[in-house]
């Protein structure tokens, strides 16, 4: 089963390869990007932006029709409890942010400094998404899950 994080707008914005730090350097080089080390990079700050969201969206996504691509929703779906399902998701969300740290560590000691702009861009990224849902975003509140989790009105042909 894909998982929502393949279809999010979250690689495509990773895929830029700019330091967000200093956008003045310009993106990463080519060649640096796409090897194996920076690659797992990318998909461990995606991993952990979007199964956080997975946790935290839970109550609204749960009560949309077809939502099947929550890594919560999916773990229930094999027979968990949902409280199961949340710490399932929870504790891969802090195995990707150890991978993450020991992949940034790793790659620091020979990054020039446009691949060192896009480690701090990455942390950057995690740290901004999860003040984001702490300290500012009514979006996921359960006052209006219900109201939010219903969006056909939204979409317009």
């Amino acid at each position: 089963m894909i998982h929502q994080s393949e279809l999010a707008g979250c690689p495509p914005t990773a895929r830029h390869g700019r330091p967000a730090s200093d956008p003045g350097l310009g993106a990463v080089a080519p060649d640096v990007f796409h090897r194996a080390d920076v690659q797992a990079l990318c998909r461990h700050a995606n991993n952990i932006v979007c199964w956080s969201n997975d946790i935290q969206s839970l109550g609204v996504e749960a009560r949309q029709p077809g939502q099947f691509r929550n890594m919560v929703v999916i773990h229930a779906s094999l027979g968990h409890t949902l409280q199961e399902s949340v710490d399932y998701t929870a504790a891969r969300v802090r195995a990707e942010i150890d991978a993450f740290v020991r992949r940034a560590d790793a790659l620091m000691p020979l990054a020039d400094a446009r691949l060192l702009g896009l480690v701090d861009g990455f942390k950057f990224w995690i740290r901004g998404y999860l003040d984001w849902v702490a300290m500012d975003t009514q979006r996921y509140a359960a006052a209006f899950a219900a109201d939010d989790a219903d969006d056909r009105g939204l979409i317009v042909n």
